[in-house]
């Protein structure tokens, strides 16, 4: 049997991570308070309340090219924009964050060609 002697590290779970990070402790108490509190949540010392704050801080990370738009959410939000005119910008909480800025783009471009046809006709 070998005997072990080697002091174990615990790992850090949580927002105790951050303390690793260089915040302060009660920088790190005051924001698991808080989170605690938002999520109604009262077992903020327990291995429990430890492994939530572990879960959220892992979900926050997120892929890297989530607020990257592609050439389609663009092309699908412009011609969102262009057919549906100011009715589209109602139903803008519907339409993904991506294609947002097609869609101004497609009502504005909307708007241009309306203000022509009565300019030139």
């Amino acid at each position: 049997m070998e005997n072990n002697s080697e002091p174990q590290l615990q790992q850090t779970i949580g927002f105790d991570r951050l303390i690793g990070l260089g915040l302060p402790q009660e920088e790190v108490d005051n924001l698991r308070r808080q989170f605690h509190l938002l999520r109604h949540t009262y077992d903020m010392n327990t291995e429990q309340g430890r492994q939530l704050e572990e879960e959220w801080l892992n979900a926050q990370r997120g892929d890297e090219n989530q607020f990257e738009i592609t050439q389609n959410d663009f092309l699908i939000g412009l011609l969102i924009g262009l057919f549906g005119g100011l009715v589209a910008i109602i139903f803008r909480e519907s339409i993904s964050k991506k294609k947002i800025f097609g869609l101004y783009c497609g009502v504005a471009l909307n708007i241009i060609i309306g203000i022509q046809r009565l300019w030139f006709s």
